[in-house]
């Protein structure tokens, strides 16, 4: 009796807690798996906001509105209205609502006006969409995704809590609970224009997802707030604010909120029963607040292991019946309980290596009832199994469908996964990459100190790319070199640590981005050549301008008189016909004095008016002639050019009181338009010298900055004050005019210093002497004047 005691006790204890060590870990990895799952699931559609929210983005309506409303109500790009921008807006952002149930409203809001609405579409309760109209536009500066929203960088993007939504400062009672994403909108100048906001029913947003119709555990999804959704193994979804039930349920959202409920773990009672539970954070990259989000699947122990605990139950009354009836059994039936006994000991040790357990499932006794019983659990915990391995094929068929390359390594740099889309991107079969350190895929560059990025991070913790998204280089199998986007997590494994990153293949944005750049500085180019062909068409216009008035000014005089003197000899030749045929003594002195004296003088003054105007018309003529002068810049000794203007216009004994100090040094500009300029310098000092004081010319010439600076000063008769504004106007002399001259010099030199993109100007002091200065710069070239 004492032997059948033992024995029962043994198998009741041995075999429950085998079997319940073996349910256990079974149960824990498939709520694992599941979780995981579920986790994959949620980011993707909270991913499709985001997705949505950035391609509404892009659409030319946003920065159009941007640009209209910055410059005064019209796009100054393609003449649309502020209204017209708006009206397109409407119409997108009603499609997208249409075509996204869980979406109740999408809203451009600008940060003028303390952040009022620019565009509104919304969802009614009744579920129909329409365009708010402007009077109800509202300003949102205060609320906290606005504030969220100005504050992200440009490009970036976020998600806000969870709360009621707020129309007009009130709690809209009938309104879902509502999650919003947001990304902020930048204008031509860099500079915040406004947010744009997709408001989502949180609810709705999750409830489609096809896990949660799992009846097996209780799933919360909750927000950085606490705020949470709950669906029960019937299929049930409630949503809860965080201020929502007892003490006890709060602070248990807490404590997974903060990192307080270990992960597959029994986590304690509530409300007297026993939970097991695994919680896992959202890894959503790229998404600056996107931490704080929990999905946490909940197991009711008591449910979980209804069967052992039945097992468990039978097997207790087993051994009591044993332990009554173990004497009387044991001398009769002895030889018969032990062998069964033993047949199923030893199956229950092969469970897990052998697929036929051979259990004595035929005997009518007792033993053959826990056998069957046995048999019916062992059979449930493959349909676990089986049920496991199907929820890692649907994983793995996620991850080798996805358009993006997933790659995972551990700590060591070392790959252990590679989908079929990384095989695509870097033209590798997998079973080439696994195994070997990630560094492969990477340019010599980057992959010398990859592994110490890693080691590195595993040290201090230091994140260099861990949840954000980085462009970078990568090298494929025929060491070919392309952009990638490239987007990397942690994820920290119960025994490990591993990372993985999400590669996409943005060849095509870089090119582009390139093309855009080139065709940037295009413009840039042309605009600028535009620009320096408008200032030689002003200036051409300004030398036409100026011929013009000379025409209509300076020959005006020479005109009149050859008019005046025209109209005298005609009165003469009517004198002298009235005088015709008139003998008398008078009137042959008159006909002499007209013809010996009157009429040469006038004729006399007729060939001085023509003889001047055929000067100025030749000198207009040579003055035309350099709007088609093409410049030929040369190394020109400019001491030497002006040394020998001074041998050309200074009388022997006037040479010794010039002084050329000019810097010898080559200067690259045109030698007959510096000969020109020299010469009329050098003259007008020489002929224009004072009566008073000895002739002084001082001729300097000095490099500052890529420039020659020039200077001809002499001690002569300076001009006065009211006439400095006439020296370089054409035709025009100040002073005395008892030289001879023609008013054109200064002028010549002044244009040919223009089309030199120089500078002249005069210093002059009455009674003292004149200072003449020139700048010219380096390689100075003008360009032939589209108007000469």
């Amino acid at each position: 009796m004492a032997l059948g005691t033992v024995m029962a006790l043994v198998f009741v204890s041995t075999g429950y807690e085998y079997v319940r060590r073996i349910a256990e870990e079974r149960e824990i990895d498939r709520l694992v798996s599941e979780n995981d799952m579920l986790r994959l699931q949620v980011e993707t559609r909270l991913r499709s906001v985001l997705n949505d929210l950035q391609v509404i983005r892009e659409y030319p309506p946003i920065l159009g509105l941007a640009r209209s409303v910055s410059s005064g109500g019209v796009d100054p790009e393609d003449g649309s209205t502020t209204e017209a921008w708006r009206q397109r807006l409407g119409v997108i952002f009603r499609a997208m609502l249409d075509a996204r149930p869980s979406y109740t409203q999408i809203r451009y809001v600008g940060v003028a006006e303390r952040g009022r609405e620019l565009v509104r579409v919304e969802r009614t309760s009744a579920g129909s969409v329409h365009v708010t109209q402007e009077d109800r536009l509202q300003s949102k500066s205060q609320r906290d995704y606005f504030r969220v929203g100005v504050g992200l960088p440009a490009g970036a993007m976020a998600f806000s809590q969870v709360t009621p939504n707020i129309e007009f400062g009130e709690v809209v009672a009938d309104d879902p609970p509502t999650i919003r994403a947001v990304t902020p909108i930048r204008g031509a100048d860099g500079e915040v224009f406004g947010v744009l906001v997709i408001n989502a029913d949180f609810v709705k947003l999750v409830a489609g997802i096809s896990q949660f119709e799992r009846r097996k555990y209780v799933t919360h999804f909750i927000d950085p707030a606490s705020n949470r959704i709950r669906t029960d193994t019937d299929g049930s979804i409630e949503f809860h604010w965080a201020s929502e039930g007892s003490d006890e349920l709060r602070g248990w959202v807490s404590r997974i909120t903060s990192g307080g409920v270990p992960a597959n773990q029994f986590s304690g009672e509530y409300q007297g029963r026993t939970y097991l539970t695994h919680a896992s954070e959202l890894q959503l990259d790229g998404v600056y607040n996107a931490a704080g989000f929990h999905l946490v699947s909940v197991a009711d122990e008591a449910t979980l292991f209804a069967d052992v605990l039945v097992l468990q139950q039978r097997m207790i009354a087993i051994a009591l019946a044993v332990v009554l009836f173990g004497g009387l059994v044991g001398a009769l039936f002895g030889r018969r309980l032990v062998v069964p006994l033993n047949a199923l000991a030893e199956s229950m040790e092969k469970y897990g290596s052998s697929e036929s357990l051979n259990l004595p499932t035929r005997d009518r006794t007792e033993i053959g009832g826990v056998a069957r019983r046995f048999e019916a659990l062992t059979r449930r915990l493959r349909e676990i199994e089986s049920a496991e391995r199907a929820v890692r094929v649907q994983l793995e068929s996620v991850v080798n469908g996805a358009v993006d390359g997933l790659i995972t390594i551990d700590t060591e740099g070392s790959v252990l996964s590679f989908n079929p889309a990384c095989e695509r991107l870097f033209g590798v079969a997998a079973g080439d990459v696994l195994g070997r350190n990630v560094s492969m895929l990477m340019p010599e560059t980057v992959a010398a100190h990859h592994d110490g990025y890693v080691a590195d991070h595993m040290r201090t913790g230091r994140e260099r790319m861990i949840g954000m998204r980085r462009q970078l280089q990568a090298r494929r199998r025929d060491g070919t070199e392309f952009p990638i986007e490239l987007s990397v997590s942690r994820i920290e494994l119960p025994d490990r640590i591993i990372f993985s990153g999400i590669v996409r293949d943005v060849s095509e944005r870089v090119t582009a981005l390139a093309l855009l750049e080139d065709t940037i500085d295009q413009l840039e180019h042309t605009n600028v050549a535009l620009s320096e062909a408008n200032e030689r068409l002003d200036q051409a216009n300004g030398d036409v301008r100026s011929l013009a008035y000379i025409i209509s000014h300076d020959l005006k005089a020479p005109l009149i008189n050859l008019l005046s003197f025209s109209g005298e000899l005609r009165e003469l030749m009517d004198e002298l016909q009235s005088l015709t045929g008139n003998d008398t003594p008078e009137a042959r002195d008159r006909a002499q004095q007209i013809m010996g004296e009157t009429v040469p003088l006038v004729l006399g003054f007729v060939e001085e008016s023509a003889a001047r105007m055929d000067i100025k018309l030749n000198l207009i003529l040579q003055l035309s002639k350099l709007g088609r002068y093409e410049f030929r810049p040369e190394p020109v000794d400019l001491a030497s050019v002006f040394e020998g203007a001074v041998a050309d216009a200074a009388a022997p004994e006037d040479r010794a009181s010039v002084t050329v100090e000019v810097d010898p040094t080559p200067f690259n500009v045109d030698r007959q338009a510096v000969t020109i300029i020299a010469a009329n310098l050098v003259s007008n000092a020489l002929k224009y010298r004072s009566d008073d004081r000895p002739l002084s010319v001082i001729i300097t010439g000095t490099r500052e900055d890529g420039r020659m600076h020039l200077c001809v000063e002499d001690h002569g008769r300076g001009i006065a004050p009211d006439d400095l504004t006439d020296v370089f106007n054409l035709f025009r002399r100040v002073g005395r005019q008892d030289t001879k001259g023609d008013g054109i010099g200064l002028s010549y030199c002044s244009m040919l210093v223009k089309r030199l993109n120089g500078r002249i100007w005069c210093e002059s002091v009455l009674g003292r002497g004149s200072r003449f200065h020139v700048v010219l710069p380096e390689t100075a070239v003008a360009e032939r004047s589209e108007a000469a």
